[in-house]
């Protein structure tokens, strides 16, 4: 889990590298289309067609677009925000899944989830900087991109254990390709060289992110290895201060912080309740 939140750092680190010089658009088509080829290979070389088929292709497709629209508004928050203020700020997606739960997915949320969520999303407005500090844009964009990565994992849950994860991936990574190809018709920057390789960098991190993740999920408890999604954190604060040159303010470190408390708490009610926690079908 460690390792791909590492490669998902990478992703975030290079999307806030391009964001301010390519349409966010084309950045996604390539990082689709990297790492929709890479999963082909993968199920070619295990012979197995199956984990390409889906029993519910029209909502894998639905979930890969509103996947396309988080990551449109998560690009656009790096671009405008430092890293790990954006980075802080999209761990409020396991707070919207808590508050979608009942009205999406029929499932009852606890008194003692609510009281973390909503003290998750007072951590949220803490670095959000209503006062302006941060920048209401950035901030906006930053919470949607939250809220829709909300909506994707709420579809994964959905999908119950019938559709493998890869599976999901594949229709989430191939969907994003070509509506992120489709709109490279209309909003199209050719790339110079250097930003080719960022973006093939980008591809190719996502698909390891994937993978690692998956691979943590099959060896220990979701229980054991969700908490370790936080360490994004870590990588956030790391490349944004070795290629960015910024440092995060006070108000970002205690903010994050009283999200990953209350995310860390929430991971744990639902474990007493045998529900299971997501991060893995990001």
């Amino acid at each position: 889990m460690i390792l791909g939140m590492f490669f998902f750092g990478i992703t975030n680190a290079v999307a806030k590298a391009t964001a301010n010089d390519l349409p966010a658009n084309e950045l996604i088509f390539f990082r689709g289309l990297i790492s929709s080829f890479l999963m082909l290979v993968y199920a070619k070389f295990r012979k197995s067609e199956n984990l390409l088929k889906a029993q519910n292709p029209k909502q894998q497709v639905w979930r890969g677009t509103l996947g396309f629209l988080q990551l449109i508004f998560l690009y656009w928050s790096f671009a405008i925000l430092p890293m790990a203020d954006a980075t802080a700020i999209s761990f409020a997606t396991t707070l919207f899944v808590t508050a979608l739960a009942y009205p999406l997915l029929k499932e009852v949320v606890g008194a003692h989830r609510w009281a973390a969520t909503i003290i998750g999303f007072l951590g949220v407005l803490f670095i959000a900087s209503p006062s302006g500090y941060l920048g209401l844009e950035g901030a906006t964009f930053a919470i949607l991109a939250a809220f829709l990565e909300a909506m994707v994992m709420i579809y994964a849950r959905r999908f119950g254990k019938d559709t493998k994860a890869f599976t999901t991936v594949f229709y989430y990574t191939i969907t994003t390709c070509v509506i992120g190809g489709v709109l490279c018709l209309f909003f199209w920057v050719p790339p110079t060289l250097n930003q080719i390789l960022l973006m093939t960098l980008l591809g190719f991190a996502g698909t390891m992110g994937h993978i690692f993740i998956a691979m943590s999920y099959r060896f220990a408890e979701a229980a054991i290895v969700a908490p370790m999604f936080y360490t994004l954190m870590i990588w956030g604060v790391i490349f944004g201060d070795i290629f960015f040159g910024e440092k995060p303010t006070l108000d970002v470190l205690l903010g994050s912080g009283l999200i990953i408390i209350c995310g860390l708490y929430i991971v744990h009610r639902e474990r007493k309740l045998h529900r299971k926690h997501i991060p893995e079908l990001l």
